[in-house]
């Protein structure tokens, strides 16, 4: 799932992302959000990718899993301050850039 300007430049406003399912990137990015916005990805499903599982790109960006997420390899908070909130018991790779 890539969000930005249809370009890959920067999304033109901030993404909420809700996930309870599967989103699994073969070749890539699970999700990858690009630009500056404040975006908010809560997951109780599974992200995954063979790149990373999330990029969240820049911003002050918040990573919500809940009890049951499972994120199948990187999660990259990226630039700016950015919150991982884990709110029970989640399967979690490797997570960087988080303040």
């Amino acid at each position: 799932m890539l969000v930005d300007d249809s370009s890959t430049g920067g999304a033109f406003a901030a993404t909420q992302l809700t996930n309870a399912g599967l989103i699994e990137g073969l070749d890539g990015y699970g999700v990858r959000l690009v630009g500056t916005q404040d975006d908010l990805v809560a997951n109780s499903g599974t992200i995954s990718g063979t790149v990373a599982a999330l990029d969240l790109g820049g911003g002050n960006d918040t990573l919500r899993l809940d009890t049951g997420s499972v994120i199948g390899g990187l999660a990259d908070g990226g630039d700016g301050f950015d919150t991982l909130e884990v709110l029970g018991t989640v399967t979690l790779g490797e997570a960087v850039n988080f303040e």
